[in-house]
């Protein structure tokens, strides 16, 4: 028994020892649950990492999730992942409070790994000042009093109001908040002006297209940010590589170059590292900003200490450790910028952008299915209606970005048979869908202002919000009614509103400011009378009966066919205003269609002159054409047959005078003369003949070829080069062929280094492709530090383009690509006779040649007789050519159209 128990706590003491010395198999779970307050935005995610803590980033994470009373919430869905190796999930937190069971399980290859991650929806206590300093003040524990007489006395004198005063109104904010305010705060006399809305009717189209441009410009100024962030880490891989090589001067000169590409905190125009930041920050306002300006800021700190170790010339045997410490630190930004195809989920600065892509996209779709809704609305009756229009509105409600929206828009539709109210509800979500694109299109932090119409007359409805969270900014509003609308017409004006009048425009606007909090959007409106947007049906209804009772006159006149036609131009334009009437579905509509129909009324106005004025002139008999037109069709041909008869009688009354006239004699010629003569006269007409027909030939060649050359664009020089014509683009920019005499060189990569082929001399151009690897490459032109080389990667096109010359070094297999190159790097690229062969594309029936991918397959593009490309194979009736593009794309043409050169 007594060795029994002893053999009890002997098992208890090893225990421990055991649970010490193999921590490893020890789990932990997290001692507090995540918090999600009710209704809002809620995010469970986790980093995983390999044994050696790097990202796992190819792993899947799901996440499985029950209600507190335990039925499923989210079952087995698929979570994000970002490069960094977190995976989340995030989703709206239920209005059920309780305590969410979490589990989170991961597959990466073989491994597979389940996490507990519980979390707990509760609303979340607000604290107040007031109610802090109640607690602490009136806390029945407190001791301040009792501290001698000395507290006591000062809280008990006469004139003391600090206990009284009401501290209810002290507001308190976040330090991070400050800072926010503080940053913002920098741009704040920008934010507050609001552009004046000059025309209400706006073309839709041309604002999709200005952020259409403006997404353009993201991705461009993105990708550069990429380029240049892998060209700065490449130049310092080539110092690290070349350091102990390199003199104190070039290192110092090209440490000064990388300088000059991040730029500094002046510069504000997207030409460095910092401005195309500053560009984001204020075009964008995004997060994933803030975190690239702190690693460029850490980077640009970091390159003056490399340079005063290059200039103090301290020997080392090799390059200094903040070399590493910079190039980590530029792994890091390359990260942050992403990859072109990064989804939006994925929190990278190309992910940023393409979220703000699709969320464009969705805006121009969700707008245009609105605007069909409209027209549905007025040709369909079914129930269904409301049930597709609370669609949309959740649609909406989803990618909505305008803060605090008047909750009334999103809700619940009202039945289709309140067709105005229904309507005007449809007109309010597409009012918010054009906010929407504003904000997009102003930026997070500007305020916005949109206007649309609705029904109930015309109701002009503005929209102003201010997006930032925590700023208070102060909106002038200012927008210009149509040129139809006076201030009489103004049936209801909101009381922050005004009208007035511009003189230099003459059109009435409205105006008005406003002070809007954080967050805060306001909507008003001005109600105008409809009827000012109308003609009147009768007013066009006798416009008709005038110009049937104006034209009547003009039968059987000579004014007749004028008339016919001026009568039918104006019934023309009165149809067309007729249909304009018809056509306007909703207001927007109907107010451009009654300023296109005003622009017809006055033209049947001029029109309607015109038709008085031949009525007037046909009327009248004292006129010429007046009286020729009152006579009547007998008698004016019996006139004409008067003049015939008499020219006929004066004819042969000159005949007969004629032959009474004494015939003096004349010297007869004798019919060799007269053959003589004539042939002279014929041959005379030959030459004339020959002449005009000669130069007109020449001037139709001559206009020819002129006309040709211009449709091209382009001359050839007799190898098939082709170059841009010498009248248009200076000569330095004709492009070297790659020939005999091209000079073999080495492309020097560092480890870890990307080197990027442009397509021009500079680095904002066009990156044709990246090489990873040392190679032997051919070059052909030299150019402001930059060097023209052709390279044949693993793809097997040879590729043109232009790299940094401090990455070509000179190269042991000769001097000229005549010499057959000893290494097999340099084969694809030194050209030889029958690599470097062009073709010339002859003339054909159809004036242009089809390229195809494959002989007789799917067609690729079109080239023009004249065109030359370099020659790549020959196979049957077809011949391989390599297009005049980035990458010398492969195509096939029929072999009876070309020619070798």
């Amino acid at each position: 028994m007594k060795s029994a128990r002893f053999a009890h706590f002997a098992y208890l003491a090893i225990l421990p020892v055991v649970a010490l010395a193999f921590p490893l198999n020890a789990k932990a779970a997290s001692g507090n649950a995540q918090v999600c307050a009710p209704g809002t935005l809620c995010t469970v995610g986790e980093f995983l990492y390999n044994d050696a803590y790097a990202p796992i980033t190819a792993a899947t994470c799901r996440i499985t999730t029950s209600y507190p009373d335990g039925t499923p919430l989210h079952n087995g869905l698929v979570m994000n992942s970002a490069p960094d190796g977190w995976y989340s999930y995030e989703f709206t937190a239920s209005s059920r409070e309780g305590l969410y069971r979490t589990q989170v399980c991961c597959t990466s290859g073989s491994n597979y790994l389940c996490l507990d991650k519980t979390f707990e929806v509760r609303s979340v206590a607000t604290v107040s000042a007031s109610s802090i300093l109640s607690a602490v003040w009136g806390y029945t524990g407190r001791t301040l009093t009792s501290f001698s007489m000395l507290v006591s006395n000062i809280w008990n004198h006469s004139t003391q109001n600090l206990a009284e005063n009401n501290i209810s109104d002290i507001k308190t904010a976040p330090v991070t908040t400050i800072q926010t305010a503080t940053a913002e705060t920098g741009n704040f006399p920008e934010q507050m002006i609001t552009p004046t809305i000059e025309n209400i009717l706006e073309d839709d189209d041309s604002t999709n297209q200005n952020i259409q441009n403006k997404l353009q410009k993201s991705k461009e100024n993105t990708q550069l940010l990429s380029t240049s962030a892998v060209h700065i880490k490449s130049k310092l891989l080539l110092l690290k590589e070349k350091w102990t090589s390199l003199s104190s001067q070039k290192i110092t000169t090209t440490i000064s170059e990388l300088e000059k590409l991040l730029g500094n905190k002046s510069d504000i125009e997207p030409s460095s590292l910092h401005g195309q930041l500053e560009w984001f920050t204020a075009n964008w306002n995004l997060a994933i900003t803030k975190r690239l300006q702190l690693t460029e800021q850490k980077v640009a700190s970091s390159l003056p200490q490399l340079k005063e170790i290059a200039e103090t010339k301290i020997e080392l045997d090799s390059a200094p450790e903040e070399i590493q410490t910079v190039t980590l630190l530029l792994d890091q930004f390359i990260r942050l910028i992403g990859e072109k195809q990064d989804e939006p989920a994925v929190n990278t600065l190309f992910g940023n952008v393409n979220k703000q892509q699709k969320l464009a996209d969705n805006l121009d779709q969700l707008y245009q299915k609105t605007t069909a809704f409209l027209v549905q609305v007025d040709t369909d009756d079914t129930d269904s209606l409301t049930t597709d229009a609370n669609d949309i509105a959740y649609e909406i409600s989803k990618i909505n970005q305008v803060p605090e929206v008047n909750q009334t828009i999103l809700d619940t539709f009202p039945p289709k048979n309140e067709t105005k109210a229904f309507k005007n509800r449809i007109l309010a979500l597409r009012g918010l869908v054009k906010a929407n694109v504003a904000l997009l299109l102003n930026g997070s932090n500007q305020p916005i202002h949109t206007v649309w119409l609705e029904e109930g007359s015309i109701v002009f409805k503005s929209l102003m919000s201010n997006p930032s969270k925590v700023l208070e900014q102060t909106m002038p509003l200012k927008f210009y009614l149509p040129k139809e609308v006076t201030q009489e017409n103004v049936s209801k004006l909101d009381e922050e509103l005004a009208i007035h009048f511009d003189m230099e425009k003459e059109q009435s606007y409205v105006s008005g400011e406003f002070t809007l909090a954080p967050s805060e959007t306001k909507t008003v409106s001005v109600t105008v009378d409809e009827s000012v947007f109308q003609i009147g049906q009768s007013q066009l209804a006798s416009l008709e009966e005038q110009v049937a009772v104006l034209a009547k006159p003009l039968e059987h006149t000579a004014y007749f066919a004028e008339g016919v036609t001026v009568s039918a131009d104006i019934k023309a334009a009165l149809a067309r205003i007729k249909a304009l009437h018809i056509a306007g579905v909703i207001p927007e509509a109907r107010v451009k269609n009654f300023q296109q129909a005003q622009i017809e009324y006055e033209r049947i106005a001029e029109k309607f002159t015109q038709l008085k004025e031949l009525t007037m002139s046909a009327a009248a008999p004292g006129t010429v054409l007046g009286f020729v037109s009152s006579i009547g069709h007998s008698t004016v041909w019996g006139l004409v047959v008067i003049m015939i008869a008499g020219f006929l009688f004066l004819a042969i009354y000159i005949h007969k005078v004629r032959k009474n006239i004494a015939v003096i004699p004349n010297t007869v010629k004798s019919p060799a003369y007269l053959r003589a003569k004539r042939y002279i006269r014929f041959r005379r007409i030959v030459r004339l003949l020959i002449v005009a027909i000669g130069s007109g030939l020449l001037g139709v060649g001559s206009a020819y070829k002129v006309l040709a050359r211009q449709q091209d664009g382009f001359v050839y020089k007799a190898s098939g080069t082709r170059i841009v014509a010498d009248a248009v683009v200076p000569q330095d920019t004709e492009e070297p062929v790659l020939s005999t005499a091209t000079k073999t060189v080495s492309l020097f990569v560092p480890d870890g280094a990307h080197i990027a082929i442009h397509l021009e001399p500079a680095l904002s151009s066009k990156v044709v492709i990246y090489l990873d690897t040392t190679q032997i490459v051919a070059e052909t032109k030299r150019q402001d530090g930059w060097v023209k080389i052709s390279v044949a990667p693993s793809t097997g096109n040879v590729i043109t383009g232009w790299v940094d010359a401090d990455f070509i070094e000179p190269s042991s297999i000769g001097e000229t690509a005549s010499t057959q190159a000893t290494s097999e790097q340099a084969a694809p690229v030194v050209a030889s006779d029958n690599q470097q062969q062009f073709v010339l594309i002859k003339n054909t029936p159809t004036g242009f040649l089809s390229v195809y991918e494959s002989p007789g397959e799917e067609e690729i593009t079109k080239v023009i007789p004249g065109e030359s490309f370099i020659f790549l194979r020959e196979d049957a009736d077809w011949v391989q050519i390599g297009l005049d593009d980035a990458s010398q794309t492969p195509g096939w043409i029929e072999k009876t159209y070309i020619e070798k050169l």
